[in-house]
């Protein structure tokens, strides 16, 4: 599974909700990261972008959209 930019990545584990996840919007993809966007990581109602290492262990999976 390789994400691609526009794609959905979902979380879990440390640092998540430990029921729901989280998922954020792949915005770019480079060798060894991925650059996320996305809502209520750091805080209520704040979005933010943020470089995640591509083989990150709280990454479960991508939802790729056509």
């Amino acid at each position: 599974i390789y994400p691609v930019p526009g794609s959905i990545v979902q979380f879990s584990g440390r640092g998540y909700n430990r029921y729901y996840g989280h998922v954020g919007i792949v915005a770019d993809v480079t060798d060894d990261s991925i650059i996320v966007k996305d809502m209520n990581y750091r805080g209520l109602y704040e979005v933010t972008i943020r470089r995640v290492p591509i083989n990150d262990d709280t990454i479960d999976g991508y939802i790729y959209i056509d």
